[in-house]
């Protein structure tokens, strides 16, 4: 039996839910995706929900407070949004193919910390909370948290989607105990240069960084249209054994279920 470490992504936080009752309805949501995709492979998959780490008073955690921004920086966080949707909202895959590629390119240049910091804060402010601090009690507490359940269930595989991918990375780096034989990476905004490659703990010191200790193959897919996975030559910024770029869905940017039930995931995760 392959046993599968999920590691979600955004916006899963709601108030009143229980994070274990959350963990089994996002473990039975991803396992119907990814059997899809899995060619009759037997696997067994745990989500551990995170996103209620993230919470709670900062002057508690010691971490600063993501939300707060100024009435300047809100006025900019609303153009960068109408800008990225558009008047009615731009749906995904190829027709956010271009506006991926200016954000991809921006985020590179000197100037473009600001614009890619209100892109983080709009589409995934979990990710400002989750790198607010770099060794803040939030962030510390989700990294560790999915590090004990990799421990705990014997996991061959981890797979990390969006923000995920950034916590499954954090934790199998902080933990280097911990092997897996595949590091699965879907929809990764991990090599943003400022927003999220640069505060990175450990921080990288070489570009490309190299994977967790305990990592045997590590493979990144991304969606042509998906606005959280720039820039693009996810290779450039890691060592990883593969990276595929290529259309999940013609619509749904970002999905997680649609990356789970393609097959360029479903073999990443069997090993072929």
């Amino acid at each position: 039996m392959l046993r599968i470490i999920g590691v979600h992504g955004v916006n899963q936080f709601h108030s009143g839910w229980e994070p274990d009752t959350r963990s089994a309805q996002l473990g039975e949501m991803w396992s119907a995706a990814l059997t899809r995709s899995m060619a009759d492979v037997p696997f067994e998959l745990t989500v551990p929900y995170f996103a209620h780490l993230l919470r709670g008073s900062a002057s508690q955690s010691g971490d600063s407070d993501p939300d707060s921004l100024d009435e300047e920086a809100l006025e900019m966080l609303v153009a960068w949004d109408l800008e990225l949707n558009g008047p009615v909202g731009v749906d995904q895959g190829d027709l956010t193919r271009i506006p991926r590629d200016v954000v991809g390119r921006m985020s590179g240049m000197p100037w473009g910390e600001l614009p890619i910091q209100l892109f983080i804060l709009t589409f995934l402010r979990d990710v400002q909370r989750y790198l607010g601090k770099r060794n803040g009690e939030r962030r510390i507490a989700a990294r560790d948290h999915v590090a004990d359940k990799i421990r705990s269930t014997g996991a061959h595989v981890v797979v990390g989607h969006s923000l995920g991918s950034v916590v499954a990375y954090e934790a199998l780096s902080a933990h280097p105990d911990i092997e897996v034989d595949v590091l699965v990476t879907i929809g990764s905004p991990l090599g943003l240069p400022k927003a999220v490659f640069n505060r990175l703990s450990p921080k990288p010191v070489t570009r490309p960084a190299p994977r967790p200790p305990g990592v045997r193959k590590w493979v990144n897919i991304s969606d042509v249209g998906d606005l959280c996975a720039i820039p693009k030559g996810f290779a450039t910024s890691f060592a990883v054994d593969r990276e595929h770029e290529t259309e999940i869905h013609a619509f749904r940017y970002h999905s997680v279920l649609d990356y789970l039930a393609h097959e360029m995931t479903g073999k990443a995760v069997r090993g072929d």
